[in-house]
């Protein structure tokens, strides 16, 4: 095994960055210093807690989100994740707290990373007492956070999720029944009994929409074709999207993605991770995100085709939800709508990401799948 900083050079980068900050050895054994050596190795001896490697697996979102991610190795093997949130922050000290935290930064993305690992670990600590399937944070030393603080930025701890991901069209009807099991299960938890309240926020709202077709009025991007798709469909879903008190909502996950889940050899749920963008809001923005997420496959014979729904595989997911939760008479008659509200939200998320956050013409067409699937779906209101 190669030293750490060793390990990092022969990658060609003696220091990983994540987004304007560096990372140094010294900043990620300050890091461990926040926590029980015992607990980093899972029950082991405190000398193996000694740091092996580390590396950054993923960098800032370019909309300025929370999503850096440093890997870690210890010497007794175990693996770790800390999730860090990105220069928020000014004037704290090692482990301090900063009067500040909320009012430093103003933009929307800049000020919620801390916010949201906060709201992720309030309701990870309920699920915890449910045994539920996912990766629960560590606390520090103290036992009274589990966010810590350095290199100017806070971090959140968590052991490196167990199992294996399903690329996109590769989930089994077993797989995609435990996917709805874990949301039913999760929909059904009071966690308002519990002290949980969290803002009634879902990212990629028609609201966010409506405020980026706004901002590329003036741009060459307002005669790009998606543009009139994408205002079409947020004139009407307006009708029907985000009425408060006509559909059940609570505490949702907000993010399922193909990336989320985690499997075993035999097809069951090991964890549903990434709770970063939790929020409240209506149970069915989670059913028809799963849709759109594990739902859709390539023709058989031809892996690169174009991907198409499958009845089978939306049928063991929303079995899987009955046997926690039964979706309500009016949550049937929207789903329609919900998984064309799911559906536009993917698509505006990636034209905007690779078109015209970043230029990337790799990525730049990702969108136009799901802008397929949208003409596909009973619900058209443009039509």
């Amino acid at each position: 095994e190669r030293p750490p900083m060793e390990e990092a050079a022969a990658a060609g980068d003696e220091s990983p960055r994540m987004g304007s900050t560096t990372v140094s050895e010294e900043d990620v054994r300050a890091l461990l210093g926040y926590y029980d050596p015992a607990e980093l190795c899972g029950g082991g001896e405190a000398p193996a807690a000694e740091l092996r490697t580390y590396r950054t697996v993923s960098s800032a979102d370019a909309d300025g989100g929370a999503r850096n991610v440093i890997a870690i190795t210890l010497a007794c093997g175990r693996k770790l994740h800390a999730r860090c949130c990105i220069a928020t922050l000014t004037g704290a000290g090692a482990g301090g707290t900063d009067s500040r935290e909320d009012t430093a930064t103003t933009t929307r993305r800049g000020v919620e990373p801390l916010r949201r690992a906060q709201n992720a670990a309030a309701v990870l600590r309920v699920l915890r007492t449910e045994e539920f399937p996912t990766v629960y944070p560590m606390y520090v030393r103290t036992g009274a956070t589990c966010v810590s603080y350095f290199a100017g930025m806070r971090a959140v701890l968590y052991p490196a999720p167990q199992g294996l991901r399903v690329g996109e069209g590769s989930a089994k009807p077993a797989m995609v029944h435990h996917i709805g099991q874990a949301l039913g299960r999760l929909h059904s938890v009071d966690f308002r009994r519990a002290g949980v309240d969290l803002p009634r926020r879902f990212d990629y709202t028609l609201e966010d929409m409506e405020s980026f077709l706004i901002s590329i009025n003036s741009s060459f991007f307002v005669v790009h074709p998606f543009i009139e798709f994408l205002r079409g469909y947020v004139r009407h879903l307006k009708e029907f999207v985000g009425v408060e008190a006509v559909l059940p909502h609570g505490v949702i996950h907000a993010g399922i993605a193909p990336n989320t889940a985690l499997f075993d050899v035999d097809d069951s749920l090991t964890a549903l991770v990434d709770f970063e963008n939790v929020c409240d809001g209506e149970y069915l923005v989670d059913v028809c995100m799963a849709v759109m997420a594990f739902c859709y496959c390539p023709p058989e014979g031809n892996p690169g085709g174009t991907m198409e729904y499958r009845p089978l595989l939306a049928r063991a997911l929303l079995c899987g939800y009955a046997t926690a939760r039964a979706l309500a008479r009016e949550e049937i008659d929207m789903f329609p709508v919900y998984l064309s509200y799911a559906c536009l939200g993917s698509a505006f998320h990636l034209f905007r990401q690779w078109n015209v956050l970043n230029t990337d013409h790799h990525n730049s067409d990702r969108y136009k799948q799901y802008v397929d699937r949208l003409r596909d779906i009973t619900y058209n209101p443009t039509r």
